[in-house]
């Protein structure tokens, strides 16, 4: 649950411009880092020279074997509510 929130003071109001500068920046930041994944998943899909490169099927066990492998560098990012819903 949300606690209710107010606005006690104008004062406090610049305080949100830093807030909101940051949030844009990461937006961006996302989308990028968004559409540089897509653009790899696209390079990965149709290969490089003679190598014909993989099949979309495979994309999604080879997604799950990489986060396998980040999950046994960084365990926490297996802390998540949906994971832990299935005892993983």
């Amino acid at each position: 649950m949300v606690p209710a929130f107010d606005i006690r003071d104008a004062a406090e109001l610049p305080l949100y411009l830093p807030l909101g500068f940051l949030c844009g920046a990461t937006a961006v930041a996302f989308r990028a880092s968004s559409s540089a994944l897509g653009n790899a998943f696209n390079a990965l899909e149709k290969g490089v020279g003679s190598w014909g490169g993989v099949p979309r099927e495979w994309h999604a066990p080879l997604g799950g074997l990489i986060f396998g492998f980040i999950a046994l560098y960084f365990p926490e990012v297996r802390d998540y509510f949906c994971f832990r819903m299935g005892n993983l």
